[in-house]
Order: structure tokens, then sequence, then C-alpha cells
């Protein structure tokens, strides 16, 4: 309308588009017939991920990275990613760089993305706090393996030889064994109810 000041939405910025356009197109290309073309495909990802402001130092950036400015001036000008902005993008990429996939037969992990140096080389020890009181207890992360958590609910991740599998580790201390990277439907609708019946999710992904 004439005289009004419209405020146009934020916009996700290029770079993040492609950054997530080209992890989709990894996920998709995972069981591709030519390894090498995965292989520059994850190449890709990683060089647009090593071009973004949170990887570079305040010097390169112009900035502090992560700080917590504002979306739009007072002209309305927008000053994008913002704090908030960057963190939920982050959020999101994260999640598929880990291969945390939500599929309508259950959840699946595939960790294509995840560069070698962030898988441990050694055994190493992750602190897990207690739920309403409870005794907080410790989870051995093993050589070649990583640890994060999947709706509240701890999964370490271990690169091994031979077909992936899940090992779901139950409150009530049984344990089940599934083939494969895909966790069957009731277990998965457990994880989104948090209904805190399954403690732990160790999966074994090749190496």
């Amino acid at each position: 309308l004439p005289g009004s000041r419209v405020r146009a939405a934020p916009r996700l910025p290029v770079e993040r588009l492609v950054e997530a356009r080209v992890g989709v197109r990894v996920l998709e290309a995972e069981d591709h017939d030519d390894p090498e073309v995965l292989a520059r495909l994850r190449s890709l990802y990683i060089r647009i991920r090593d071009g973004l402001g949170f990887r570079m130092d305040a010097a390169r950036f112009g900035a502090l990275p992560i700080d917590a400015y504002s979306h739009s001036d007072g002209r309305g000008h927008a000053k994008q990613p913002g704090m908030t902005g960057q963190v939920k993008e982050e959020l999101i990429t994260r999640r598929m760089e880990l291969g945390v996939l939500f599929e309508p037969e259950g959840i699946r992990f595939s960790p294509t993305l995840l560069p070698e140096s962030e898988w441990t080389t050694e055994p190493t020890a992750w602190p897990m706090p207690g739920f309403d009181g409870e005794d907080a207890e410790e989870i051995m992360i093993p050589a070649r393996g990583i640890g994060f958590q999947c709706l509240g609910v701890p999964v370490v991740l271990r690169r091994a030889e031979g077909d992936a599998r899940i090992e779901i580790h139950r409150a009530d201390g049984e344990v089940t064994t599934i083939e494969g990277n895909l966790l069957d439907r009731e277990s998965s609708d457990r994880l989104i109810r948090r209904d805190r019946s399954i403690s732990r999710l160790e999966v074994r992904v090749g190496s």
C-alpha cells in the first residue's frame, strides 16, 4: 500500500540452499553404482561447509561468526543469517550429516557425510546426565565411533567390518538386534513419543 513499510520475509542465504541441496543429493546417491560420483559430491559438500561463516575465525569473517545480531536493522534491511536462523540451519544440516533419516518405515542411520576427523581414534567416555534426578551414566564410545542424541536417546555409531545392524538397549535391560540400518517402525515411534522405554541405540555401520 502507498506509504506503508513492508518488510520482506527473511530468505535462506544462497550458500545454505546450495549446502542443503548438495547434502540431499549425496544422501540420494548413497547407493550409486559409481563410488567416484559419491566421493566428488561429498568433497563438494565439505568445501561448501568450510566456506560458511561459522567455520571461519573473526578476522576472515569480518565479525564474530556467532554474534547474535538481528535479522533486520531499523530501515528493514535484511541482515542474514542472524543468530536464530543460523542455529536452526545448523541443526537441520547437522542431523543430515549424522545420517539420521526419518522415513515412513522408521528411522534410518546412514552417516554418509561425516568427515573422517569426527570419528574417534580411541575409546572415549561420554558422560550422560540422568533424567529427573536419576544418576548420571557414562557411555563408552569405541574407537572409530561417534555419539549423539536422537530424540533424547543416546546413539552410538561405530564403523566396523560386516553388515550394518542396530542394537536396541531397552530401559528394562532387554537388548534387541536388528539387521540393517533401519530402526523398526514400533521402536521409531517410541523414540518419537519419547516414552523412555529405549535407553540407548548402538549402530554398526560399514567402514
